[in-house]
C-alpha cells in the first residue's frame, strides 16, 4: 500500500478529515480511544487496535503542528509519512505497550487465570446466598426477634445489601453446584487459602480447647515454638537431604502453620479423652474498670476478668476470663468441673456460676 494510502486510512482511523485543528483531532482520539480501549473492548483485537490508534494520532499530530514548516504537499507528507514509519512507529508501538501493562495489569494479569476463575465463582455463589439470606430468613429472624421494629431493621438490611441481592440475580445463570466445588477445592489448594485455613484452624482450637486446658499461657507459647523451631529443622534436613532448596513458604508455612496444628491435635485430643470429673468451688471477685450511670442508677463495668479465692488458678488466665461480663456480679461463687486430661493436664469441662447480690 502507498503512503497516501496508509495516511488516508490513518484519517479514517480517527474520523476526522485532513485539514483537521488540533483541538478537534484530540478530541476525536480520546472518543475513539475510550470506544475501543482494551479494559471496554470485548473484541479479540482490541489491543492491536488501539495501538494502532495511538500510532494514526501520532503522526497526524505532527501534520497539525509540523517542525519542518515546507510540510504543505502531499509529496512531503509522504516521505514524512516514511520516514516516521521507519523511525517513530515502533517507538510509539512500544510506548503504549508499556503503559498498558503498567496502568492496566491488574485486569490483563487474570485473563484466562484459573484461580481467578474459580475465585469469582465462588464469590458468584457466597452473593446468591448471602442475598437469599438477607432477603428470606434475616426478615423472619429479625421479626420474630424485635416485633414490629424487626420489619423496619429487615428492609435497612436489605437496602445495604441491595448491590449484593442485584449482583445475585444478574449472575443466576452461573450457578452451578458442579463448578462450585471444583473451583472451591481449587482455591483450597493454593498456598494463600492453606495458610488462611491452618491459622483459622489453630485459632479456633486455641480459644475454645487451648484456653480452657490447665497450662500456663507462656508455656503453651513456648510448646508452640517449640514445636514450630523442630518442624523448620526437620524440614530442612529433609531438603538437604534432597539437595533441594528450601523456599521462605516452606519455612513459614511448616513454623507458623503445620506445626502449631500438631500442636491443636494434642490439645483436641487431651480435652476430648478427659474423665474422673472433680467439682471445685470457689468465691470470686470480679475485676471493674469503670462505673457508668444509666437512669439516674450507677452500674459497674466489669472487664469479665475474676480473681478466685486465695489466688487459686492465678497462672491459668483462661479459666477465668469471661466474655461476657454482665453475667459477674462484685462477688459471688463458681463451680468449676475439671477432669484429667489424656495427656495428663487437666481442663476445665463445666462452669457454674452463685452470684451474690451487689
Amino acid at each position: 500500500m502507498s503512503s497516501g494510502k496508509q495516511i488516508e486510512r490513518l484519517y479514517t482511523l480517527l474520523g476526522v478529515e485532513p485539514g483537521v485543528s488540533a483541538e478537534n483531532l484530540k478530541k476525536a482520539f480520546r472518543r475513539k480511544a475510550k470506544e475501543i480501549h482494551p479494559d471496554r473492548s470485548n473484541e479479540t483485537d482490541a489491543n492491536e487496535k488501539f495501538l494502532a490508534l495511538h500510532e494514526a494520532y501520532d503522526f497526524l499530530s505532527k501534520l497539525v503542528h509540523p517542525d519542518d514548516p515546507s510540510v504543505k504537499s502531499s509529496l512531503h507528507v509522504e516521505e514524512l509519512y516514511k520516514t516516521w514509519e521507519q523511525k517513530e512507529r515502533q517507538r510509539v508501538r512500544q510506548q503504549v505497550k508499556d503503559q498498558l501493562k503498567k496502568k492496566y495489569t491488574g485486569n490483563i494479569r487474570y485473563i484466562n487465570d484459573p484461580i481467578y476463575e474459580a475465585l469469582e465463582i465462588v464469590f458468584v455463589h457466597f452473593t446468591f446466598l448471602l442475598a437469599l439470606f438477607s432477603v428470606t430468613i434475616l426478615p423472619m429472624i429479625l421479626i420474630l426477634t424485635y416485633g414490629s421494629t424487626g420489619i423496619f431493621m429487615s428492609v435497612l438490611a436489605n437496602v445495604f445489601l441491595l448491590l449484593f441481592t442485584m449482583s445475585a440475580v444478574r449472575n443466576l445463570h452461573r450457578l452451578n453446584i458442579r463448578s462450585f466445588r471444583y473451583s472451591f477445592a481449587l482455591l483450597v489448594n493454593t498456598k494463600p487459602a492453606r495458610t488462611i485455613l491452618f491459622i483459622s484452624f489453630n485459632a479456633l482450637v486455641f480459644f475454645i480447647y487451648g484456653i480452657n486446658t490447665l497450662i500456663n499461657l507462656t508455656h503453651l507459647f513456648w510448646g508452640y515454638t517449640v514445636i514450630s523451631i523442630v518442624a523448620v529443622l526437620i524440614i530442612l534436613l529433609k531438603q538437604r537431604g534432597k539437595n533441594s532448596v528450601v523456599t521462605t513458604y516452606d519455612v513459614y508455612f511448616w513454623s507458623l502453620n503445620a506445626a502449631p496444628t500438631l500442636m491443636s491435635f494434642l490439645l483436641i485430643i487431651n480435652f476430648i479423652f478427659s474423665s474422673s470429673p472433680v467439682s471445685e468451688n470457689y468465691t470470686y471477685t470480679a475485676h471493674t474498670r469503670n462505673s457508668y450511670v444509666e437512669g439516674g442508677v450507677s452500674h459497674k463495668r466489669r472487664s469479665g476478668l475474676i480473681e478466685l479465692e486465695n489466688g487459686v488458678y492465678s497462672s491459668y488466665t483462661g479459666i477465668r476470663l469471661f466474655i461476657n461480663g454482665t453475667n459477674l456480679c462484685d462477688q459471688g461463687t463458681i463451680t468449676y468441673t475439671i477432669e484429667k486430661g489424656a495427656l495428663g493436664f487437666n481442663v476445665l469441662k463445666h462452669y457454674q456460676l452463685s452470684n451474690s447480690s451487689d
